[in-house]
């Protein structure tokens, strides 16, 4: 397999990460914050409390924090909730990931959900809580449409 310079940055990346989140103790299930806490202690630093991309550390940013509250709004009315999970997960490789503002949520959610775990059996059953959690916080951010 040939690797791109974007799979190479991607795979880079992804390990950075994992290995950084799982530097913290696993979250157990039963412990997992709410998509509110979430988007509180990982969104709100770059778009705001209110989801309005005017964070503390939006100017910062290469690249503006999106306004959380137009998703909608920008796609004709229509609030993909498929669109936004995959951008929370970080696989999409929008410009945000690319450039290196957005984490890659799905990664550091992962290596919450796993620990210090590094076999197979400890990434498996952590893939529905990830999976959870973000899907939380898609279903938070319909909630803030305009």
């Amino acid at each position: 397999m040939k690797f791109t310079h974007w799979s190479m940055n991607l795979l880079y990346g992804a390990v950075l990460t994992l290995i950084s989140a799982a530097s913290l103790p696993a979250i157990a299930e039963d412990e997992l914050p709410t998509a509110t806490q979430d988007f509180q202690n990982y969104c709100a630093q770059c778009h705001g409390a209110e989801g309005r991309g005017d964070g503390p550390m939006a100017a910062e940013l290469q690249t503006a924090p999106s306004d959380l509250t137009r998703i909608a709004a920008r796609n004709d009315g229509v609030f993909s909730s498929e669109d936004v999970y995959y951008t929370i997960e970080g696989l999409d490789m929008s410009v945000s990931h690319v450039a290196g503002d957005m984490p890659v949520w799905g990664f550091w959610f992962m290596g919450q959900a796993v620990g210090e775990g590094i076999l197979l059996e400890d990434a498996e059953p952590a893939e529905d809580r990830v999976r959870d959690r973000i899907e939380a916080l898609v279903d938070y951010l319909e909630t803030l449409q305009e």
